[in-house]
């Protein structure tokens, strides 16, 4: 695991990013695995949008980044 970042809005969502090619965003009440996203290489960096918790922003090793929506 390289990255993890917490919702801070609701509390309840924890998003991870590593070497294993993965977005994975976990359930902080019970430790469940709520959505996996597959990546184009390792991942470095996530953090939430704090104006929008439904957003992400991920960092790619390979340089690339991105928005993503998790609705």
């Amino acid at each position: 695991m390289n990255a993890v970042s917490f919702d801070s809005d609701s509390g309840s969502v924890l998003a991870s990013t590593g070497d294993d090619c993965k977005c994975i965003l976990w359930n902080t009440q019970d430790a469940s695995k709520q959505a996996e996203f597959r990546l184009k290489s390792a991942g470095v960096a996530i953090k939430f949008n704090q104006q929008d918790n439904t957003k992400v922003f991920l960092s790619l090793l390979s340089n690339c980044q991105y928005a993503c929506n998790l609705e």
